[in-house]
């Protein structure tokens, strides 16, 4: 995000989901643990995001077996392949 009325707009979305009430009524529970948060690209201001209480983590996440990190590189991706 480019500037902090992004990261604002942002963390108040996240303000107004309210996971406790969105679980209760789904009847199905959130683990914020389990949330995270990427940026990615050189313009990003990396700015800490909270939600349920809790500050969301940033860090390489993998998706259909392949490990993404925020700076795009494939350094963890080949460390995994080669073991």
């Amino acid at each position: 995000m480019r500037d902090n009325i992004d990261c604002e707009a942002l963390q108040r979305d996240l303000d107004n989901m309210d996971m406790v009430l969105w679980a209760q009524k789904w009847q199905m529970e959130f683990n914020v643990k389990k949330c995270k948060v990427m940026h990615v690209g050189r313009q990003s201001d990396c700015c800490e995001y909270y939600t349920g209480g809790s500050k969301l983590v940033e860090e390489t996440e993998k998706d259909l077996g392949v490990w993404i990190s925020a700076d795009m590189k494939c350094s963890q991706q080949c460390r995994y392949t080669v073991n």
